[in-house]
């Protein structure tokens, strides 16, 4: 059997003497368990797992954290409704290991803040990298926008590449 690495709600995942997975959740505060084949888990809950146990799983000996973790689309395959909380479950490592999550999900980012966000632009084959800008900052601060909804309409981009935009 494998720690989870305290990633709530996930006590074991176990190799089963016939070859199966089986996959442990704690089901209250009790921490009693319910176990069932891993083919009965939807893909979306398989990738949380997935997700949750490299965020939090410990490294070595001395039982410390990783100090790095990088994620393409963590959201991928989740239920629409289920992207907050594994938004949440992110922050929570953040505090112990540093996450770098890749997503194309105006989903994953309307609960993000500002400061938690480096955005990308391409174009005519020059890719900027870096914070938003002021503006957005405060959009999304003053609660008019959501980090997705500026997603959504195309107006999330690195301060960088919006003042390159304006110059010209």
């Amino acid at each position: 059997m494998a720690d989870a690495g305290g990633a709530d709600g996930v006590d074991r995942i176990a190799a089963g003497a016939g070859g199966g997975d089986a996959i442990g959740f704690r089901t209250g505060g009790d921490g009693s368990a319910a176990h069932a084949p891993a083919s009965a888990a939807g893909e979306g809950a398989l990738r949380a797992l997935a997700v949750l146990v490299a965020v939090r799983q410990l490294t070595g000996a001395d039982g410390r954290p990783p100090v790095l973790a990088g994620l393409e689309c963590p959201e991928a395959s989740l239920h629409p409704a289920a992207v907050a909380a594994m938004l949440g479950a992110l922050r929570e490592a953040s505090a112990d290991t540093q996450i770098v999550a890749a997503s194309h999900s105006p989903g994953l980012l309307d609960g993000a803040d500002a400061n938690e966000i480096v955005a990308t632009d391409a174009q005519n084959g020059d890719i900027a990298i870096g914070r938003i800008g002021s503006a957005d900052a405060a959009a999304i601060a003053g609660g008019l926008f959501s980090a997705g909804d500026l997603m959504r309409m195309g107006q999330l981009a690195p301060a960088a590449a919006r003042r390159e935009e304006y110059a010209t």
